[in-house]
């Protein structure tokens, strides 16, 4: 009588099982990068919304990997990379402040925003401070950056591509307390691992 209900009973357990099968594992999924929102550039005192970063990460310099619009270049070189400390930022209220609250300072003294180097550029390039681009140097080295403070007409050549007195493109947004001594008494990140001219400027279409 036992072995007659111990055969009913994993008669039941089998049945209950092809009705119910045991739930599948679920795969992890990748981790999302996450992209704040950036409001519009503003040079008065209007209100922009805060700029908040969750996910930083290092910044690293990785191939141009054509994802972009080549951009048009001035005739100088380039070649001096002029710079400006992050703290003469002030406007609290625009968009380049909000966004140095997010950013941190790589080992080489350059603000970093994301995975990005922090620039300043003319308005020939951008008016939108937020915006990425990829710049290739003579050497082959690509540096990724985005648009941290936006150069005033008053100061770059008619077309707003560079600054005239120096031959300036790139300007580099920096902490000085940690740039090198040489950088500083040049005025020229060039030599904080940045030598060479530019010869190409791809702006990052996403």
């Amino acid at each position: 009588m036992k072995d007659i209900l111990l055969k009913i009973l994993v008669l039941i357990s089998t049945i209950a099982l092809s009705i119910h099968p045991s739930p599948k594992p679920v795969e992890p999924t990748p981790e999302q990068s996450y992209e704040p929102v950036l409001a519009p550039y503003s040079e008065d005192n209007t209100e922009v919304e805060q700029v908040v970063d969750e996910d930083i990460k290092t910044a690293e310099t990785v191939p141009n990997i054509n994802r972009g619009v080549e951009r048009k270049l001035p005739n100088v070189s380039g070649s001096f990379k002029t710079y400006m400390d992050y703290r003469t930022i002030t406007n609290t209220n625009s968009t380049q402040w909000y966004m140095q609250q997010a950013a941190w300072t790589a080992p080489n003294g350059i603000r970093c925003y994301g995975d990005r180097y922090m620039v300043a550029m003319g308005t020939y390039y951008s008016e939108q401070c937020g915006d990425k681009f990829d710049i290739t140097l003579s050497t082959g080295q690509v540096i990724n950056v985005i648009i941290g403070d936006i150069k005033d007409d008053a100061h770059t050549d008619p077309n707003n591509m560079y600054i005239e007195h120096n031959q300036n493109i790139v300007e580099f947004i920096v902490d000085v307390d940690v740039l090198n001594t040489l950088s500083q008494q040049m005025g020229d990140v060039s030599y904080s691992g940045f030598e060479g001219d530019i010869i190409s400027i791809v702006k990052v279409e996403e």
